[in-house]
């Protein structure tokens, strides 16, 4: 299949009844690139996980060779453009390189974590943690930061969802158009029962 200029990337998909098998040229276009937006150019991925050769930036999969990552499907040519799209900006790529020099500190983790719940880019921050989850000496602390980010997207979500404040506010407007409505209907009640 021949790219289409408005594709945005490109995935491992089964065909009709069968299964694929990473690199075996099954694939479907998905999503639509930006206008503005940059093309990625042929050859090998800049890697997120220090040390891995042959991973896949999204997921963190082995590639073994082939054209999509048996995973999550990720193109190999589209490697670059993904890693572009997940850079950090400069104060967290600084706070992410200082968690990395410190792997072991929790601290750093939580900092780390925080600032990019603050500045809403923990999807960037699960884009750094994912491929070192299956990392021998990394990988179980990347795991709980993993977990945290969930649990710091859901706080985000629940804090995001219905405010109190807000939510108090819409329960006296409705009690007060209701107290205004029954007022006015018994007034017109009144004056239909005087009126006879």
């Amino acid at each position: 299949m021949e790219d289409d200029p408005g594709t945005d990337a490109q995935f491992s998909v089964p065909q009709a009844g069968n299964r694929c098998a990473p690199g075996s040229g099954a694939q479907a276009q998905v999503g639509r690139a930006r206008e503005d937006g940059p093309e990625a150019p042929d050859g090998p991925a800049r890697l997120v996980a220090p040390g891995s050769a042959d991973r896949c930036p999204r997921c963190g999969g082995e590639l073994g060779g082939a054209e999509a990552c048996g995973r999550c499907g990720l193109a190999r040519r589209h490697h670059d453009r993904f890693a572009k799209a997940t850079v950090l900006p400069a104060e967290l790529a600084a706070e992410w390189e200082r968690v990395l020099a410190a792997w072991d500190d929790p601290g750093r983790h939580a900092l780390f974590l925080e600032r990019c719940a603050r500045d809403g880019s923990l999807d960037l921050a699960a884009a750094r943690y994912r491929p070192l989850a299956g990392d021998a000496e990394r990988g179980a602390r990347a795991r709980a930061a993993l977990d945290r980010i969930v649990a710091l997207a859901e706080r985000e979500l629940r804090r995001a969802a219905t405010p109190r404040d807000t939510l108090r506010r819409n329960r006296r407007i409705v009690f007060v158009v209701a107290l205004a409505i029954a007022i006015v209907f018994l007034v017109v009640i009144a004056r239909a029962v005087l009126a006879r």
